[in-house]
């Protein structure tokens, strides 16, 4: 009977100190986040719309990390963090608090916060700064009220915040960028290859570039006004016989000139190669006294790129290691933070995009009979048409494989595959943004690129035409129709509306002695690719655009 009373009476603490101290949660509260057995039914219902989202995926000693409460309107919220091994004590700080928030569970330690007032509220972004004096797994503790003392959300917990530890051919992003720095980068939770950045500084740009290399090579930021590279002015970073430097160059088109450009508008160099890693950290004049060197007071698409150095040569960085910005950046926004590779909550795949198409590698290969493959969860999509998967969600794991660009079950990109036997039904789902023709396409490679790789593609013409093709890859990125294994593919079914693609058909598992046609049955590194596409009148001819 004791055991019962006490449950009763801590419920009593903690639904009341959230939900009716309009002032925020009192210290009382902090011990249990959430009401333990005994409590009353919240009428808030079983499905949470609320979510913690952080502007880091890793956590370096120290380090200043953006907390936001959002998924609806709210009137009070208790956030605490913790330890995963260790659930009774908060860990970090709470610092520069907005308005609609105050320090509890002891201010003198900022270690936990709470609303300042009840007033409505949609979202709240709050400060937070890791421990010192631990490498744990860390995991937000957090409840939400959204009107009365009876509808609330309790007991809930956010995604895994893990320390940055050290990492082999990697590094992690700048924590800077889209707040003192703007930034274009190919990272994936935060893990990076490739990374360029930049901050006004008055009458100059700071430019840093970073990326990972195993040989002689560069990495570079040109600026340009097209979304292809040429006419542009580019800034490499140069890793030669052990030697690093930063050059200015111009392009046109695929030509590269260094020659007779002056350096002088170059300085507070600091270059190193440390650990397969490449970086330069220079400033650069807004207006440069080179006449040929673009004014970077004038917005410019952005083209990032790698590439090899041979016999002292700059060389093409080919279609792979390009990417470019789809719209004109202004230096001095800060607040830029783009990405060729958008994050995801998941490390099972990637995905790049570029100005006209996107492209996604699984990390891990697999065999697409094996339904146990779940879908992943990649950046929400900013285009107003969503593709809404009819039942896909439920199965995927179970009884299909999936592949995913969705965010609250609204997707731009929606991939799934059920085995059938001896053949393979795929359904492929997009959100175009275009009126021209359009293509989305599944790709099986032996490497993470989309080069040497075994494709069929879902296309729509301007009349709303679909079809299938099948076609291959060879290792100059060539594409190829295989027009004598039309009969390969089937398609099931298909539609084009409002900017919505999608489209089912079969694929044969296989087909004996055929060297361009690979075999489903073996593992393959899976790839979507999607993007405009120049189709002829009945849509004979794809040409890919990357």
């Amino acid at each position: 009977m004791l055991r019962i009373y006490v449950s009763v009476f801590v419920f009593s603490v903690i639904i009341q100190s959230v939900c009716s101290y309009y002032s925020g949660a009192p210290y009382s509260a902090c011990a249990h986040v959430s009401p333990e057995t005994g409590h009353h039914k919240s009428t808030a219902g079983n499905v949470n719309h609320f979510f913690l989202k952080f502007s880091k995926h890793y956590y370096s000693h120290g380090d200043k990390i953006q907390v936001t409460l959002s998924g609806g309107q709210f009137n009070g919220f208790l956030i605490v963090a913790r330890k995963t091994t260790d659930d009774a004590k908060n860990v970090g700080t709470f610092t520069d608090l907005p308005s609609e928030a105050k320090l509890t569970c002891d201010p003198t330690t900022g270690q936990g916060i709470t609303q300042s007032s009840a007033s409505p509220k949609n979202s709240v972004t709050l400060n937070w700064v890791a421990p010192t004096d631990t490498t744990d797994d860390i995991v937000f503790k957090y409840s939400v009220v959204l009107d009365t003392r009876s509808n609330y959300f309790a007991n809930l917990s956010s995604t895994i915040l893990r320390y940055a530890s050290p990492l082999q051919g990697k590094f992690y992003k700048d924590s800077e960028c889209g707040r003192s720095r703007g930034c274009y980068s190919n990272c994936l939770n935060d893990i990076c290859d490739l990374e360029t950045s930049w901050q006004d500084k008055g009458d100059n740009i700071e430019i840093s570039l970073t990326a990972v290399l195993n040989n002689d090579g560069y990495v570079s930021l040109g600026f340009s006004n097209a979304s292809l590279m040429g006419p542009a002015t580019v800034y490499y970073c140069t890793l030669n016989n052990g030697s690093v430097n930063v050059i200015p160059g111009l392009t046109f088109g695929h030509s590269h000139n260094e020659s007779n450009l002056s350096t002088s508008g170059i300085s507070n160099e600091v270059s190193n190669y440390t650990d397969g890693i490449l970086k330069c950290k220079f400033t650069v004049q807004k207006e440069s006294s080179d006449p040929a060197l673009f004014n970077l007071t004038d917005p410019w698409y952005l083209n990032a790129a790698k590439g090899p150095i041979q016999g002292g040569r700059l060389r093409s960085h080919g279609r792979i290691d390009r990417n470019v910005t789809s719209y004109r950046v202004n230096l001095s926004n800060v607040s830029t933070d783009e990405h060729f590779l958008p994050a995801v909550t998941s490390t099972a795949a990637t995905s790049q995009t570029t100005s006209s198409a996107t492209r996604a590698a699984m990390t891990n290969t697999a065999t697409l009979t094996d339904t146990t493959l779940t879908a992943t969860t990649l950046t929400a999509s900013t285009k107003s048409s969503v593709v809404t998967p009819s039942g896909g969600d439920a199965e995927c794991g179970s009884t299909k494989g999936c592949f995913d660009n969705c965010n609250n079950g609204k997707c731009d990109l929606f991939v799934s595959w059920i085995s059938k036997g001896e053949q393979i039904e795929f359904s492929l789902n997009t959100t175009t943004g275009h009126n021209e023709d359009y293509y989305l396409a599944v790709g099986f490679s032996e490497t993470d690129k989309m080069g040497k790789a075994s494709v069929v593609a879902c296309t729509v013409n301007q009349h709303s035409i679909i079809d299938v093709y099948v076609s291959y890859n060879d290792d100059a990125y060539n594409n190829k129709q295989m027009k004598d294994l039309k009969t390969a593919v089937k398609l099931i079914s298909g539609f084009y509306k409002d900017g919505v693609l999608q489209c089912t058909f079969t694929r044969v598992a296989s087909i004996a002695n055929n060297s361009y046609f690979f075999d489903l049955n073996e593992p393959w590194y899976f790839i979507t690719a999607r993007g405009p596409a120049t189709l002829g009148k009945s849509n004979s001819f794809i040409a890919y655009v990357h």
